[in-house]
């Protein structure tokens, strides 16, 4: 190779090297832009999260929410039972409401609807299906409830 293509060949490996780093700046300063983004989302979806947790002094009225979701679906629930408050690893605690409710399938069927779409979350950990009577539509399950709270 002669001199000048050598040092045009050189001068295009420091310009490709240049734009690489340029690249690579520009590849660093897009994912922490990302990053950035996606934590606020987070926080957001965070928010939302906490937004739909009851209050601590919201618990009792929860399994008195339960119990008139139950008559106004035509079950019956004989109590609500609630198990001690445990603390979870992340900070919040954990309440479990145990129950019974006898009835028609379709009503049950709605009552765990209506469970599940709670504007305070509520889930369902267990549920055990067991028949009470001759009735073919009448039926009894066990439930546990949960919630979190701060």
């Amino acid at each position: 190779m002669n001199a000048s293509v050598r040092i045009i060949f050189a001068l295009l490996l420091l310009a490709n090297g240049s734009l690489y780093f340029v690249a690579q700046d520009r590849k660093d300063s897009l994912i922490k832009q990302v990053e950035s983004i996606e934590a606020g989302k987070n926080a957001g979806k965070l928010k939302i999260f906490n937004d739909s947790l009851p209050e601590e002094k919201e618990i009792s009225q929860l399994a008195g929410r339960l119990t008139k979701l139950g008559s106004r679906l035509n079950l019956s629930i004989p109590g609500v039972h609630y198990d001690p408050i445990k603390n979870d690893a992340n900070g919040y605690k954990n309440m479990v409401f145990t129950l019974s409710v006898s009835g028609e399938y379709k009503n049950i069927r709605r009552f765990i609807y209506e469970i599940e779409t709670m504007d305070k979350l509520m889930y369902i950990e267990s549920l055990t299906l067991r028949k009470t009577s001759q009735d073919k539509d009448n039926m009894t399950i066990d439930l546990q409830v949960s919630t979190f709270f701060n």
